[in-house]
Order: structure tokens, then C-alpha cells, then sequence
């Protein structure tokens, strides 16, 4: 039972970080979709074309 309780709130911690940088992921991968898609819109259509 004590061993439980000690592992459970290393579980939490756990549990809170994998989902903060989930989140951070994501955020990242929206900013990333956000930018590509404004830029495709600023953009003339022959510009598009071209990749470095």
C-alpha cells in the first residue's frame, strides 16, 4: 500500500508533463500549418511554385 502511494504521485507528475509537451507539440505543428497556409495566400500563384 505505502509503495502505491508513493509511486502513484511520480504517476501524476508524470501523467501533467507527457501532457504539456503533447500540447506543445501540437501547438507547434498548428503554428506551423498557420504559417504555411498564410504564406500560400500572400503568395502569387507563379511564386508558389518554386521550392528552395
Amino acid at each position: 500500500m505505502t509503495g502505491n502511494n508513493r509511486v502513484s504521485p511520480l504517476i501524476k507528475k508524470y501523467q501533467k508533463v507527457r501532457l504539456q509537451h503533447l500540447d506543445r507539440k501540437l501547438e507547434n505543428r498548428i503554428t506551423e500549418i498557420v504559417c504555411l497556409y498564410t504564406k500560400n495566400k500572400i503568395m502569387p500563384a507563379g511564386k508558389q511554385k518554386r521550392h528552395p
